[in-house]
């Protein structure tokens, strides 16, 4: 099951509703988690937090469910290119505020997911978190060999490590809009007279 905490969001409100200051987001675990895994690229606007303030509440009450709700499907379609059970059954996603993109993963003592409230697409999280399970489950079947592949001076393996790790991703991110959806009945029927 998914291991949600939204702990980050309430604190956001907050932060929007003039109620706590940034100072208090400094504070919490995940701005620290964050600090630690993206480093430099760990920022946050104020701005970001008060524009999508009226997405936060929908985010607790549709998103999170939404997830909890296809777990397993989830999981299942990310494995597709992946042994089955590479990415297993649990998995920490964080709701946060401040990170370089929409979502993304951090390795602790296990691959986490990160969701970035201010700029998440809420109509496209399935799809998303679709992108980052992927990635867990990448890292877990191939450790052994991602670290070093990754950090590899050899520009052809980076390359390879690339296209495999982020364009299998990006499939499960835009695969609603990229396969087509055949609305003909007698689609036989006319594959049939085509060939």
């Amino acid at each position: 099951m998914a291991e949600i905490n939204s702990s980050m969001i309430q604190l956001c409100q907050k932060i929007a509703d003039g109620k706590a200051g940034i100072e208090s987001f400094e504070k919490h675990p995940l701005a620290k988690k964050m600090k630690e895994g993206i480093k430099d690229m760990y920022r946050v606007s104020i701005q970001q937090v008060i524009d999508k303030k009226d997405e936060l509440e929908r985010i607790k009450k549709l998103v999170i469910p939404k997830i909890r709700k296809n777990w397993s499907t989830l999981i299942n379609i990310a494995e597709e290119f992946l042994p089955q059970g590479s990415i297993g059954k649990n998995v920490k996603i964080n709701f946060v505020c401040g990170g370089p993109w929409d979502a993304y993963v951090l390795v602790f003592e296990q691959p986490e997911i990160f969701l970035d409230v201010t700029k998440l697409r809420i109509d496209k999280v399935l799809n998303i978190i679709k992108h980052e399970l992927w990635h867990v489950g990448y890292k877990k079947s191939f450790s052994s060999r991602w670290r070093q592949e990754y950090i590899s001076s050899n520009s052809f393996t980076k390359l390879a490590y690339q296209v495999v790790n982020e364009g299998v991703g990006h499939y499960y991110s835009f695969q609603n809009r990229v396969e087509p959806v055949m609305t003909y009945e007698d689609w036989n029927k006319r594959i049939r007279l085509a060939f």
